[in-house]
């Protein structure tokens, strides 16, 4: 099997992720080992994920938040506690551009704001008269009456230009 990926990926040299915010970082630890083992870097000093450059996307404001006061099991906390004096790798290993415009809501920028001040968790009052608009009613309704509602609202929003 790890011959057979050597072959298949010996000449790649870019790894793309999206939606960065949504993979944990045991799971990005995990590709690291996975790349390091393929490409034969395990040993090096500088191996990182095979040698090769990745390119990750995503709203890091998406993060999930961790509870403040998790139970952690004796395992779980020696791990936790050797990892304290680890590389932190989003230092070390990437550097970071941020992408300020926003293509999807370019043509309604009062939705691309208001979209922004939610995203940071800034809303106002205005803001919350704004959504309360947009809400579609669906208590009493069944699940079919929930889909039509929702489906005619849909189509009575403006078409998208590609």
């Amino acid at each position: 099997m790890l011959k057979q990926l050597r072959f298949e990926l010996k000449d790649v040299i870019l790894f793309i992720i999206d939606e960065i915010s949504m993979v944990a970082n045991l799971t990005l630890m995990y590709i690291n080992l996975r790349l390091c083992e393929i490409f034969n870097t395990v040993d090096e000093n500088n191996g990182w994920f095979g040698k090769k450059h990745l390119l990750v996307f995503g709203d890091l404001l998406q993060l999930h938040e961790d509870s403040p006061f998790v139970q952690l099991n004796s395992h779980r906390l020696n791990t936790s506690i050797g990892a304290l004096s680890s590389i932190n790798i989003w230092r070390e290993l990437f550097t970071y551009d941020e992408l300020t415009i926003n293509m999807r809501q370019a043509e309604d920028a009062e939705y691309a704001d208001l979209l922004s001040r939610v995203r940071l968790g800034q809303i106002d009052i205005s803001d919350v008269s704004i959504l309360l608009q947009k809400r579609i009613p669906l208590t009493g309704l069944t699940v079919a009456e929930k889909i039509a509602a929702v489906a005619e609202y849909l189509s009575s929003l403006p078409m998208l230009h590609h």
